[in-house]
């Protein structure tokens, strides 16, 4: 039997989607980012700095494919995190620029930490075994940008 429409499930349901697509509005804030600030060819660019875009680029991808599977529409919003939008004034790679990235890898992190309760089972699943291990990942390797940002300004 079909729940009735507006029932409890139909309700957890648009919960989880409106909160995958929090994330997703984020992944696609991210991607913009990494984009917008991405070093050019020549300038000392971090490998770090390419894995970050490739990864927010699949969790948004397969946050866009649960939302579908749930017959939810996917968001797409795609400005970059406001702390990236203030530094864009700022030559790509500068410190500026890295610290915004380290703090939208921190407001992500905490995001996916803080969602998890109201997502239905199978989008949980999603948030724990695929999307927060590899916002971890990227969390990790904006630490290991703003630490080589460090390194350049404080070698000889």
């Amino acid at each position: 039997m079909r729940p009735a429409p507006g029932g409890p499930i139909e309700d957890r349901r648009q919960r989880a989607i409106a909160h995958l697509n929090r994330f997703l509005a984020d992944e696609q804030a991210a991607v913009e980012s990494y984009a917008r600030t991405h070093p050019c060819a020549g300038h000392d660019a971090s490998p770090d700095w390419t894995i970050c875009l490739m990864s927010h680029r699949r969790q948004a991808t397969l946050i866009a494919q649960r939302i579908k599977h749930l017959g939810g529409h996917p968001t797409t919003a795609c400005e970059p995190w406001p702390a990236i939008t203030q530094s864009l004034d700022q030559p790509s790679g500068s410190i500026a620029t890295r610290k915004a990235l380290r703090a939208g890898e921190d407001r992500s992190l905490a995001g996916y930490l803080s969602r998890m309760p109201d997502l239905d089972d199978d989008s949980r699943l999603l948030v724990e075994q695929e999307l927060r291990p590899a916002q971890f990942r990227t969390h990790e390797a904006a630490r290991r940008i703003c630490a080589a940002e460090w390194t350049q300004k404080h070698s000889p």
